[in-house]
C-alpha cells in the first residue's frame, strides 16, 4: 500500500534522524528547512523534492523560527511496478544511480507540484475507493517532474552543460517542435557524436528517449485538462502520426489515452 503524510517540523518539534526499506519522496510544502541526508545537508524551498532511495539516513529540521511544512509519500519498488509507468520508473532508478536526490524546480513545476501535493493530501488522508490509483498517479508525475528536472540540470564539467540544457528546455517547454540529432546537434555548436555522447553523459538517456518522455507528460496533461480530441492531443504534443502515439502512450503510461483520461475524470469527480 502507498502511504504517506503532510508533516509540520518545528524548532522544537524536529523530525528524528531515521531511516526505512522504503523509498521516499519529499516535497517541501511551506517554510524553509535544512534535509540532511547521508553526508549532506539540502536547502529545502516550497516546491523542492527530495528523492530518498530505501535504507537512506534521513532528517528534516527548519531552517530559523519558521516551521518546514513537507509532504511525503513512501514507496517500494513493487509499486513502482504496479503505478508508474515504465520509463518514469527508469529515470527514477536512473536519478537513484547517479545519487541526484534533490531537485529544485522553477516557475511552472513549482506550481505545479503544489497543486500535486494537495491533491495527494487529500487522497491519503480521506481513503477513498479508487485512492490507490490517484496517488500512484500522482506519485507518477512528481517523480517525472523530478526526474526531468535533474536530468536537465545535471552539473558536469564539460563546456556542453550549458548547450546540452538549452537543447532540454527547449524541448521541455516545445515538445511538440521538430527536433532530430541532426538539428540538435547543430543548435548545440557540436558534431553528431559529441552531441550524443554529452546529452546521454548529462541526462542518463538518449535525445529521443527524452523527446518522448516530454512529449507524453504534454499528452497526459492535455488529456486530464481538456476536452481536446484525442487526435488533437496527439498532434498538440508532437506526434502526427495517431496510432504512433496510441503505443508510445500505452508503452509510457499503461493505459490508452482514452482510458486514462476517463480515470482522469472519474478520479477528480470522486
Amino acid at each position: 500500500m502507498l502511504w504517506g503524510s503532510r508533516a509540520l517540523i518545528t524548532t522544537d518539534r524536529i523530525s528524528v534522524g531515521h531511516h526505512h526499506p522504503f523509498h521516499e519522496l519529499v516535497v517541501a510544502v511551506s517554510g524553509r528547512g535544512i534535509h540532511p541526508v547521508a553526508d549532506r545537508n539540502y536547502s529545502l524551498l516550497p516546491g523542492d523534492t527530495l528523492l530518498l532511495p530505501g535504507d537512506t539516513f534521513h532528517q528534516a529540521r527548519p531552517d530559523g523560527e519558521t516551521p518546514l511544512e513537507i509532504c511525503f509519500i513512501c514507496f517500494t519498488n513493487q509499486h513502482l511496478h504496479d503505478f508508474v509507468p515504465a520509463g518514469i520508473a527508469a529515470m527514477f532508478h536512473q536519478a537513484v544511480a547517479d545519487k541526484h536526490y534533490f531537485h529544485r524546480p522553477a516557475g511552472e513545476i513549482v506550481r505545479e507540484n503544489l497543486e500535486l501535493v494537495k491533491t495527494l493530501t487529500i487522497e491519503i488522508e480521506r481513503q477513498r475507493p479508487f485512492g490507490q490509483d490517484k496517488i500512484g498517479v500522482m506519485l507518477a508525475h512528481l517523480l517525472l517532474n523530478h526526474c526531468r528536472g535533474v536530468a536537465s540540470s545535471k552539473k558536469i564539467d564539460s563546456p556542453h552543460v550549458t548547450p546540452i540544457k538549452e537543447i532540454c528546455d527547449r524541448i521541455s517547454d516545445s515538445p511538440a517542435r521538430p527536433i532530430s540529432v541532426n538539428k540538435a546537434a547543430k543548435l548545440a555548436g557540436m558534431s553528431r557524436a559529441a552531441f550524443t555522447r554529452a546529452f546521454r553523459r548529462q541526462t542518463g538517456m538518449s535525445l529521443m528517449v527524452f523527446v518522448n518522455a516530454a512529449r507524453i507528460h504534454r499528452a497526459m496533461r492535455l488529456l486530464a485538462e481538456s476536452d481536446l480530441e484525442i487526435a488533437e492531443v496527439a498532434a498538440r504534443s508532437g506526434y502526427d502520426n495517431l496510432g504512433y502515439f496510441y503505443r508510445q502512450f500505452k508503452n509510457g503510461t499503461l493505459y490508452s489515452p482514452k482510458k486514462y483520461r476517463e480515470r482522469m475524470r472519474n478520479m477528480l469527480r470522486k
